[in-house]
């Protein structure tokens, strides 16, 4: 069962995970080391995840939630739009990341709070050389006005690639999309040689799982973005 927050938890950092019960417990390690007063995380696996006893084993104390999808989307809005959805902030953050820098979550908050308290904040991942040349946020939070507003923190039809593209042209367009070089959450990505390659990661790179995210980012594109841009830039 979800745990109560906090009362005064301002931050939920929900970390969708699959298959690797000994991965994610690096991610929290450096979460607890790096965190603010008033941060919390949740790990949220799925009911078919064939390790999923490991993870009741290792995450005993933490605040482990059973989602029935496996997809990113469905995970993190059934957490943020569902179980806990009156918060200030919400953060998205991979089982394969590793968070570097002390108090980033201030340092995200502030930012965000800088431009009128509306938005998404990310850090560098040390995944791509040059972050403004791609602007694909990872390892980011994501003011709660903006799930009041659209009923969702991940557009839900989504399965998980694709998802910064959007997020890149959605905040990007409006106007709060913030970027702080300073803050390292890193990436450690079998792609770049950081972690060996898994069915994860297989699965993500599949030919029909990247088809099918480029045809959900560039169906939004063409039917729903203009929309959801002046939505959100009206809202602030």
């Amino acid at each position: 069962m979800p745990r109560d927050l906090p009362e005064n938890t301002r931050l939920l950092v929900i970390c969708p995970s699959r298959g690797r019960p000994d991965r994610v417990m690096d991610m929290l390690k450096s979460f607890y080391e790096t965190r603010s007063a008033g941060t919390e995380i949740c790990i949220v696996v799925s009911v078919d995840d064939l390790r999923f006893g490991e993870y009741e084993k290792n995450l005993t104390g933490e605040n482990l939630i059973v989602c029935e999808s496996r997809f990113t989307p469905d995970k993190t809005n059934y957490v943020a739009a569902k179980l806990y959805p009156d918060l200030s902030y919400y953060g998205l953050v991979d089982d394969d990341q590793i968070f570097r820098t002390p108090g980033w979550d201030i340092k995200f908050i502030q930012e965000i709070e800088k431009h009128k308290g509306w938005g998404l904040c990310c850090g560098k991942d040390l995944f791509n050389a040059d972050w403004y040349q791609y602007k694909h946020p990872n390892g980011f939070i994501v003011s709660g006005n903006f799930v009041k507003l659209f009923g969702y923190l991940i557009y839900p039809k989504f399965q998980h690639v694709g998802i910064d593209h959007w997020q890149a042209d959605l905040f990007g367009h409006a106007g709060c999309l913030f970027h702080l070089p300073e803050v390292i959450i890193e990436h450690c990505h079998a792609n770049i040689g950081k972690a060996a390659m898994d069915e994860g990661y297989a699965w993500v790179y599949s030919k029909e799982v990247y088809e099918y995210g480029m045809n959900i980012w560039y169906g939004w594109q063409q039917n729903e973005m203009p929309a959801d841009i002046s939505k959100l830039r009206k809202a602030r």
